[in-house]
């Protein structure tokens, strides 16, 4: 009898090291399953917003999608160094992103006695 509790005892203990194996691997497993969905979702939700802003600057004309290109790779760029980098007059930059602003394509934050210039939320899928 001593001899049967002894194999009960190991089988015990195996099955409890293959259970704690098992679990391990399928929390892993899941980890890996999940963090590849979200990757796939990011990427699918970064790829629909530049699709849209590709939209958007196709049916804007030359200078907006130069102040969009312009806001989209300097998210924050002030509406001052907007006007040395596009060589727009101020009275032009003002026009353009009031336009932009009213269609909700850009927004502006006051900053000091500027702005700082920002795409839509909803370009950025938010």
């Amino acid at each position: 009898m001593a001899r049967h509790m002894g194999m009960m005892g190991m089988m015990g203990v195996s099955f409890s090291s293959y259970s704690l194996i098992i679990g391990i691997l399928a929390v892993f497993i899941y980890l890996s399953i999940t963090s590849e969905k979200d990757e796939v979702e990011r990427t699918s939700t970064e790829t629909k917003n530049q699709n849209l802003v590709d939209v958007v600057e196709k049916v804007l004309d030359r200078d907006e999608s130069l102040i969009i290109n312009i806001i989209k790779e300097h998210e924050g760029v002030t509406q001052d160094s907007l006007r040395f980098k596009t060589g727009f007059s101020k009275a032009k930059i003002s026009l353009i992103l009031k336009e932009l602003e009213e269609k909700g394509i850009v927004y502006r934050e006051r900053f000091g006695k500027t702005y700082k210039l920002y795409i839509g939320d909803w370009l950025k899928g938010k």
